[in-house]
């Protein structure tokens, strides 16, 4: 019986490890590169998921549209056009969250990208923002 229960453990222990290194393997491949706003569509609980390819450098980001450039230090720099978004691209900081998403203050205002998908060249996620703090009576 001894066994059996230490070789559960070992296993879950095991599991747990191979699971955070996946998420820290994610990590280190979006950091570093740009990545270039492609598409977007709702998903089954009308939430809204947008798909970023992996762009070489920022020229090939402007020449497609918007993107965004995540540095490995911690920081966050949007890569746009100034025309083609009708302003100035935000720059900040981002921290990691969890194993799938990120903390990004960006502009004074502090959004949460959840990585859903990572693929060769490909990155899917949802971006949200955080909600505005309710008003003391």
């Amino acid at each position: 019986m001894k066994r059996i229960v230490f070789l559960l453990c070992f296993i879950v222990l095991c599991k747990t490890g191979i699971i955070h290194a996946q998420g820290t393997d994610m990590m280190r491949s979006i950091t570093g590169r740009y990545w270039v706003y492609d598409n977007s569509v709702w998903d089954a609980d009308h939430n809204v998921v947008y798909t970023f390819l992996e762009r070489m450098n920022e020229g090939q980001v402007l020449a497609k549209g918007t993107g965004i450039y995540l540095d490995d230090s911690g920081l966050f720099k949007e890569v746009a056009d100034t025309t083609k978004i009708g302003g100035k691209p935000c720059s900040g900081s981002w921290q990691r969250e969890n194993d799938h998403s990120l903390k990004v203050n960006c502009g004074g205002s502090i959004w949460y990208y959840t990585i859903l998908e990572l693929k060769e060249g490909a990155m899917v996620l949802r971006i949200t923002k955080q909600p505005l703090p309710a008003k003391s009576k």
